[in-house]
């Protein structure tokens, strides 16, 4: 009767080490699983983001992530009073009158062609400070011009205004 309840209890215990070996690997299973869903939540909101902050026709930052990127300007800009901040903003003039002549398929193009010239002709990435180049609007563009003289903005105005009116 002894060694009956001793096996039992042997196999008892080696029943609640077999239940506590499943758990432990359900719960390193149930692991794998929400660091990957949770992995995949983060690269969607990230995607989110992007497609929340880019034109979707010119792949530049659309108007809110100028404005963001504006204000945080700014706001160093106005704790550091030697800190120098520009802005040009321009339109493609007559560019309604051009759409509804040639439709909108080839206004689409005229867009994503001034974008192109907006970006070859400002400072970009590999640059100390680029330049922050949005579509604003319609055919309205924005440059955000960080660090850089009056002088030196109209330079980059006139250079992207040159580059649009030859391309023409």
């Amino acid at each position: 009767m002894a060694q009956s309840r001793a096996i039992a209890n042997e196999r008892y215990q080696y029943m609640l080490a077999g239940i506590g070996l499943l758990l432990l690997w359900l719960s390193i299973l149930a692991t794998v699983y929400v660091r990957k869903a949770l992995a995949r939540e983060h690269a969607v909101r990230r995607e989110l983001e992007q497609f929340a902050l880019t034109d979707p026709l010119t792949g530049l930052p659309n108007r809110r992530a100028f404005m963001k990127a504006l204000t945080r300007s700014m706001a160093r800009a106005e704790l550091d009073r030697d800190r120098k901040l520009s802005l040009a903003i321009f339109d493609i003039d007559h560019f309604k009158n051009f759409n509804d002549v040639n439709g909108h398929e080839l206004g689409n193009v005229c867009l994503v062609g001034v974008a192109s010239l907006c970006m070859e002709n400002s400072r970009q990435a590999g640059d100390r400070v680029p330049d922050l180049v949005a579509r604003y609007g319609g055919e309205e563009f924005m440059i955000l011009l960080r660090g850089v003289s009056m002088k030196r903005a109209g330079e980059v105005a006139e250079r992207i205004r040159e580059a649009v009116e030859t391309r023409h």
